[in-house]
């Protein structure tokens, strides 16, 4: 190549300018003047007269459509002339046509913004026109949606406006002016109330996404009826779209479906079901239509479109409907990336109510007035109670759908719906991936059991070894113990623990416990006779302790060993570090690394990014990260801490000093701790000096800076094509308190996991390999309640997140949905491990009987004993009552009052025969005593009379000294039944007269009430 001509706007220009230092051709780049387009004739001649000295005038032509303006126009006809156009559009979409997983994230946050866009601004703004019978433009309501794509910080202050754009100017349709075609203009005429076609896409780092709905206000019943069989091709066009399968399938398979709901719409179908969709909107080459058999590949990326055109209403006005998503191809089926933008006919679909609302006279009360502002109507489609509101001289009423989305009663039925679309498709995700498994066979290894030879023979033992001494030979590993009069080796892996007692020296020795396999991996022959444990008398207290101690040594020494040796034969070989000779090296300095690289010694250094990894750079060894090594990368700012973290989350471990370490994390400290808790002398003066005010200063400037430096090296590692890296930042507003491990941090989620990176150790949980979630100890009398999240990977330990505040479960709910994380909740703890145990045991039947739908239905049986318990709950009938009724005359009736006006001990004594109650005469006798030495010896302290924590506590049984057991009115304290006493929960217990026992033996001790 000798040379590429850039010729365009400042803008485009500027692009190629990034790049023209690092080429190796020449890169020539000229620049169009808007002011002076006459020049553009004379550059486009000199660049086809360099070219003629090629002796090659053939040119190869990305534009397989005609373009608008003179400057195309221009080219296409000099370029005609002096040389022949060859179309190349065919061989650069072979190349771009499957997304790598880079370009995939793009598109998915194409998607994202675009849903955004629609669901939370135009879909508002068409209902508000609705509601309050504006009248507005098409083409201003597409105005003002595109300003949301050149103003990015409107949709999110976390994106960067600059890789933010539309693909094309939203197209709003109305009114029977209908065009289906991708590229159609706005009308200026205003928002009609009947068939309401939007169409808008948005672009991500220059890779696109489209999104079309079709909304309906007072729909007929054969609109609705169209709408769902196009509804129904639509999910047969995205079923077919699978790895391997022709192009002309999918839109063979939309047609059939229609064909057999209704071949009279055939003919208003559109020509093809959508294309290829990525850096180029629409590529013509990779599209649905009958002759196109091209074959779909894993990881293409497709704009799914259908639509009928011109179809009749009412025999003299047309409608059109059009549906369109952006869908990625995966291993073995279609993920709809656009999907959270619902397209059901409820939620699509409105309907006005031209009758006036029916309006009282003279509204008498608060509530009267919230009538009439709010009544209750029904729907036409499913006759559901509704709210109405109120516009004008008619009332607007939204479909059941549209209504439940305004109330939080409804956004849970809708999540729950969600939730069962989710356990639906777990299931059917797990029964084909056991079908799988077993055509492909078992991947497991049988791993090669360790075979510990201490010596070939006698003549191997060491000479200074005694036959009637323990000897420990630390060369070989071996324990030599005497055994009638011989010395027996037994290497020191086969020895579980040494104890010690008196004059005698117990050796337990490992067995292979149990039938599990993990119990017997260690063991040749776990079916041989092993020795269980020898004890050996030795009188010499010195030598019982030498023994003790160096056994205790040698064992550690070889785990320390062994344990190192597994960590490094279960490390993967990483590629070499290729760094970078040439240019300047993005560095980030003045780093702390965690964990740390010698013991507890704080590591100091600096971050390099080379070719195909990172460095850190230290006086005490460099750490090499590879970037196809990296899973996730975080940037966490100092916003509310002390530090400013960048965390890298590995596929697989590395060693970092002695230790295998999955995460690691460089970090600076944006002031000293002790300065932020204590303070300097300086610092202790009074609050306002200009010293204190500086310091505080100066601190805000640090802070700045070195998030900006952070900021800056993280924007260049985003930058290097190499690296494919893309840093997460966590969500605030969506953190929640719990407990991982031991301390109470504050959890917080990212685009794909969930984390905690400032306090160590560091918490990261991807969420892509989550199974389910499942809510523990969830109770209205429980401040805190418990998350267990189970992965798909059985294998891996479940992670517990402990005494998570209850203000945070519905939101986390939320969060979960939002996920596409399937939850489950209930009242108790349960053990994952032993269930976890059963269900690999037969997995086929576990999924075959529903899966872990079992926890909702253990959660309902809890709930429906509840109700039990509570419904039979003890209701006292006539007969129970004559039981305990206590007939009271008017004379105990005034020596009670007496005796409360008198402040007498007679309620003392009332109150101690209602307690003991149940108890024979020698418990009560004994009791007495007890009491009496308890009251003498307060006599003694306090002098006589009242002493304080006596009236303290009857004071705090809410009565007067000398009243205890009474209320504030000096009536005895009702017994309570249960949880809400026999009158049921909620209700105040009824009161139960105290028994009186004049003489014999006491009654027998009945059950509370």
């Amino acid at each position: 190549m000798d040379a590429v001509f850039v010729f365009g706007t400042q803008s485009k220009t500027k692009l190629f300018e990034a790049v023209k230092a690092n080429v190796d051709f020449k890169l020539v780049i000229l620049k169009k003047d808007r002011k002076r387009p006459e020049l553009d004739t004379q550059i486009f001649q000199d660049i086809l007269s360099q070219i003629n000295a090629t002796d090659d005038m053939k040119i190869g032509s990305v534009m397989d459509e005609p373009q608008a303006g003179d400057f195309h126009k221009t080219w296409v006809r000099l370029a005609q002339e002096q040389a022949v156009l060859v179309p190349v559009s065919q061989f650069i979409s072979e190349l771009l046509v499957v997304k790598n997983i880079s370009e995939q994230k793009y598109i998915k946050t194409a998607v994202s913004i675009t849903c955004t866009i629609l669901k939370n601004f135009l879909v508002k703004k068409i209902e508000d026109i609705i509601d309050k019978e504006k009248e507005v433009a098409h083409d201003k309501i597409a105005s003002m949606c595109e300003d949301f794509f050149q103003d990015a910080t409107k949709i999110s202050s976390k994106l960067d406006a600059s890789v933010v754009d539309s693909c094309y100017m939203p197209i709003i349709q109305s009114g029977g002016k209908y065009d289906l075609k991708r590229f159609a203009e706005n009308h200026t005429d205003t928002l009609d109330f009947g068939t309401i076609i939007v169409s808008l896409g948005g672009r991500y780092k220059q890779y696109c996404s489209d999104i079309s709905r079709t909304y309906f206000v007072n729909p007929t019943k054969e609109q609705e009826d169209t709408y769902e069989i196009l509804l129904s091709a639509f999910n047969a066009a995205v079923a077919a779209i699978k790895p391997g399968v022709e192009l002309c399938s999918v839109y063979n398979a939309a047609v059939e479906t229609i064909k057999a709901e209704n071949p009279l719409l055939v003919p208003h179908f559109l020509e093809d079901c959508g294309s290829s969709i990525g850096v180029e909107f629409s590529d013509n080459l990779y599209t649905f239509s009958k002759d196109n058999h091209k074959v779909i590949r894993q990881g293409m990326t497709f704009d799914v479109r259908l639509g009928f055109h011109k179809l009749p209403k009412d025999g003299s006005t047309v409608y059109s409907i059009l549906i369109a998503d952006t869908v990625l191809v995966l291993d073995s089926s279609a993920e709809v990336l656009s999907g959270k933008c619902t397209k059901k006919l409820d939620d699509i679909s409105y309907e006005l109510d031209n009758e006036p609302a029916p309006v009282k006279k003279k509204p008498a009360s608060k509530l009267e007035k919230l009538e009439v502002a709010e009544t209750q109507g029904f729907s036409l489609r499913k006759r559901e109670v509704l709210h109405t509101l109120e516009v004008g001289g008619r009332s607007v009423r939204k479909t059941a759908a549209r209504e439940m989305m305004a109330t939080a009663q409804s956004s849970e039925s809708k999540r729950m719906d969600h939730q069962k679309q989710l356990e639906e498709e777990m299931v059917r995700q797990a029964k084909r991936a056991l079908k799988q498994k077993k055509k492909g066979g078992s991947d497991e290894k049988e791993e090669k059991k360790k075979k510990f030879i201490s010596y070939a023979g006698p003549h191997e033992f060491p000479a200074e070894a005694q036959r009637d001494k323990f000897f420990i030979d630390t060369a070989r590993e071996s324990v030599l113990l005497p055994i009638y009069g011989q010395l027996v080796p037994f290497h020191i892996s086969t020895i579980k623990t040494v104890t010690k007692n008196d004059d005698n020296l117990r050796i337990n020795f490992k067995l292979p416990e149990g039938q599990q396999a993990e119990n017997q991996k260690d063991f040749m022959d776990p079916k041989a006779t092993f020795v269980k444990e020898m004890t050996f008398r030795i009188t010499n207290t010195n030598d019982i302790n030498l023994y003790l101690r160096r056994i205790a040594e040698l064992k550690k020494r070889v785990q320390q060993r062994e344990t190192e040796m597994n960590q490094k034969m279960s490390l993967k070989t990483q590629p070499a570090l290729i760094q970078t000779k040439q240019g300047r090296i993005p560095r980030l300095a003045h780093l702390n690394i965690r964990p740390n690289i010698s013991g507890n010694r704080q590591t100091t250094g600096v971050l390099e990014a080379h070719t195909n990894g990172l460095r850190f750079v230290s006086k005490l060894g460099n750490v090499d990260i590879i970037y196809n090594n990296i899973k996730h990368c975080f940037f966490q700012p100092a916003d509310n801490s002390l530090i400013i973290v960048l965390h890298f989350h590995l596929h697989n471990d590395i060693m970092v000093g002695k230790r295998k370490i999955r995460d690691i994390q460089f970090y600076t400290e944006v002031m000293e701790a002790s300065q932020a808790v204590g303070g300097s002398n300086r610092r202790q003066s009074r609050w306002g000096d200009a010293e204190e005010i500086e310091d505080e200063q100066r601190e805000r400037e640090l802070k700045a800076k070195l998030n900006q430096d952070f900021k800056t090296f993280v924007k260049k590692l985003e930058e290097l094509p190499e690296a494919n890296l893309e840093f997460d930042m966590p969500y605030k507003e969506l953190g929640f308190w719990g407990v991982p491990s031991c301390n109470n941090i504050l959890l917080q989620p990212t685009v794909h996991c969930l984390v905690n990176v400032i306090e160590y150790p560091p918490f990261v949980m991807t969420l892509n390999e989550v199974q389910i979630a499942y809510f523990e100890r969830v109770q209205f009398s429980l401040s805190t309640f418990d998350l267990v999240f189970i992965f798909k990977d059985w294998e891996q330990k479940e992670v517990h997140l402990n005494a998570i505040p209850s203000t945070s479960l519905e939101s986390i709910k939320d969060w979960l949905d939002s996920c596409n994380i399937k939850y489950y909740q209930g009242k108790t703890n349960i053990n994952w491990k032993q269930a976890l145990g059963r269900i690999k045991v037969n997995p086929q039947k576990f999924w075959d009987e529903g899966g872990w739908a079992v926890l909702d239905e253990e959660d309902e049986e809890e709930e429906e004993s509840g109700d039990a318990v509570r419904s039979d709950e003890y209701n006292p009938s006539s007969s129970d009552e004559d039981d305990y009724a206590v007939k009271e005359d008017s004379s105990d009736a005034s020596s009670a009052a007496s005796s409360d006006d008198d402040g007498s001990d007679d309620d003392d004594e009332e109150e101690e025969e209602e307690e003991e109650d149940g108890l024979d005469w020698d418990q009560l006798e004994t009791r007495a005593e007890k009491d009496d030495r308890k009251q003498a010896q307060k006599r003694k302290v306090t002098g006589g009379g009242y002493d304080s924590d006596e009236e303290g506590q009857r004071r705090r049984d809410g009565g007067a000294p000398g009243r205890a057991g009474r209320g504030r009115s000096g009536q005895a304290r009702p017994a309570t039944a249960g949880r809400g006493g026999p009158a049921g929960r909620g209700r105040a217990p009824a009161s139960r007269p105290s028994l009186e026992v004049r003489g014999g033996k006491p009654p027998a001790k009945r059950g509370r009430l």
